[in-house]
């Protein structure tokens, strides 16, 4: 296992598998390069853990949120959720469907 500092530390040829946890909105154009050149290019698994690159705070939800999300996040499959909200959770574990939990008062 090799640690790296992304997006500062480039992927080597000897990497099989990536595994990116918790990119930010700042980080989205470096995470769009990499899954471009890794995951698409030379098909190498890569695993986002809790990405949020559309940061409805920072940037909203504008033309550059809709461009990013039509050219990266519509591709990925997403394999597990995990949302807690005000009155329960959202859940998901891939290939099933979605489960909601609400919080008996």
């Amino acid at each position: 296992v090799n640690l790296k500092s992304f997006p500062r530390d480039k992927p080597s040829k000897e990497d099989s598998n990536f595994l990116v946890i918790c990119p930010r909105a700042s980080e989205a154009s470096a995470v769009e390069i990499l899954i471009d050149d890794v995951a698409r290019t030379q098909q190498k698994p890569t695993v986002l853990i809790n990405p949020e690159l559309v940061d409805m705070g920072t940037t909203g939800y504008g033309f550059a949120g809709r461009r990013l999300k039509q050219r990266l996040l519509d591709e990925l499959t997403q394999a597990y959720l995990l949302k807690t909200l005000p009155w329960g959770a959202l859940a998901l574990t891939y290939p099933n469907l979605y489960s909601v939990y609400q919080e008996d008062a």
